[in-house]
């Protein structure tokens, strides 16, 4: 039977409650995150489209992934087709409701083991096609592989900025993946180290899961539990303020 230490959850809770959040430019308060409201946060995702003026005339959203498929020729293993896709924010039009579906796109796909080599150099010509310079704006989303940023990376040297964004879709599959494998009596912690990262607490969350390890004594259950603090700790400088990006409609995740 799993023991929860009460003094545990209580410092995890607070290692939240006392984290501050910058606002968005438009306001200069800051707003205390409190355990209650970080659970009633909805992670409903709206059209990533960008309204913003600034120096940039154009915006362009690149999303990179990988998936593993089947080999047909060798059955038990498999391989990696990496994808990537470049489309306008203006693109995306809603089809009912929290549905969109992205009209005008271009899209890549590669299973060359080249160390990305073919995907980079096709990524620059396409972007070119589509006429990203450097008037233009690039959100770049992925799901956290190294392979997909180095992608995304090739695209810097065109635009005039590029900000790198972990694709909220893929962390919140994370933390669904490791919620159903852990036991019940751990959910709690799970769901309030996710809200923190959905505030962009980043530092706050992996404190958080690190108070779980000493209440587990499964090592597969560690094991699930420490491929998650990595995989978020490998990608802390591409973990943002979700909830402002969602206020502002501004692109933060790739499944509108």
């Amino acid at each position: 039977v799993l023991q929860i230490d009460k003094n545990k959850t209580l410092e995890c809770e607070k290692h939240i409650l006392t984290s501050t959040v910058e606002t968005t430019p438009s306001s200069s308060a800051k707003k205390l995150i409190d355990i209650r409201d970080l659970q009633e946060v909805s992670d409903k995702s709206l059209a990533p489209e960008y309204h913003k003026k600034d120096a940039y005339t154009k915006t362009m959203i690149s999303v990179a992934d990988g998936i593993y498929v089947a080999n047909a020729d060798d059955p038990g293993h498999k391989f990696e087709v990496m994808t990537v896709k470049l489309y306008d924010p203006e693109d995306i039009v809603k089809v009912s409701n929290n549905r969109y579906k992205i009209t005008n796109k271009s899209c890549l796909t590669s299973t060359l083991k080249d160390t990305q080599a073919t995907m980079k150099d096709k990524i620059v010509e396409v972007a070119k096609l589509d006429g990203i310079d450097k008037n233009t704006k690039i959100i770049a989303l992925a799901d956290g592989a190294k392979n997909c940023w180095n992608v995304l990376k090739a695209l810097a040297p065109l635009c005039g900025i590029i900000y790198y964004i972990l694709d909220w879709w893929h962390i919140n599959k994370e933390f669904k993946t490791v919620k159903r494998q852990l036991p019940d009596e751990i959910s709690g912690y799970i769901t309030t180290a996710r809200n923190a990262v959905w505030y962009g607490e980043v530092d706050a969350g992996l404190r958080c899961l690190n108070d779980i390890i000493p209440l587990l004594s499964c090592p597969a259950h560690l094991v699930k539990l420490e491929k998650l603090i990595t995989y978020l700790s490998n990608n802390k400088e591409y973990i943002v303020n979700y909830y402002d990006r969602m206020i502002d409609e501004l692109p933060y995740t790739s499944q509108a």
